[in-house]
């Protein structure tokens, strides 16, 4: 395990120092690198770290984790075994506010995310929402990615993970009420899977 947490706390180190995308190391309060259990079962990748992961020591979708917990109604219990991260590791930022990453910024920081991947060898991985879906199938199936429905998880089976995208926050905040309600219900039995 000691090994494993020093190649990530290498990473985070390679991370601070990128300027593969200029305006964003322009811009960028901090890199966001991700965190959680150097072996995790499960692994959750968001799109790009919140505000909030940028201005503190919040690891990078930690806050959009705690967002569907809340969604969710539930509490994390102890014990679980869980690394949260991004698709991109600086906050993607527009004249009016954060902004979602472009493929351009997926692209780069792929690498970094790359190689959280093969340091953690999760069982589980969690893309949430579309970009993070987008960034992630492809690579690991070597095709275009399938078409994701809110309504119906799906677990995509690759030679080393179990993949299970869902959407984000905002995509299930966009939902008509029936279908928002079969959405959570399906989420609600996914997290109780994972042990959430």
């Amino acid at each position: 395990m000691h090994d494993t947490a020093t190649q990530l706390t290498k990473l985070a180190t390679a991370m601070e120092s990128c300027t593969e995308c200029p305006a964003l190391a322009r811009q960028r309060l901090r890199v966001v690198p991700g965190g959680g259990h150097p072996h995790a079962h499960v692994m959750f990748v968001a799109a790009a770290p919140t505000a909030g992961e940028e201005a503190s020591a919040a690891a990078a979708g930690s806050e959009q984790l705690a967002t569907y917990l809340r969604l969710l109604d539930l509490d994390p219990r102890p014990g679980v075994s869980l690394y949260t991260t991004a698709a991109v590791k600086c906050l993607p930022r527009s004249a009016e506010g954060a902004r979602a990453p472009t493929t351009g910024e997926c692209d780069a920081c792929w690498p970094f995310l790359s190689r959280e991947l093969s340091t953690i060898t999760p069982h589980v991985l969690v893309p949430a929402g579309a970009t993070a879906a987008a960034v992630l199938l492809p690579r690991l199936l070597g095709t275009a990615a399938p078409e994701l429905d809110p309504l119906h998880l799906q677990v995509v089976t690759t030679p080393a993970f179990r993949v299970v995208p869902i959407p984000s926050p905002e995509e299930i905040a966009a939902l008509a009420p029936r279908p928002r309600k079969i959405c959570l219900e399906q989420l609600r039995s996914l997290a109780t899977r994972l042990g959430f």
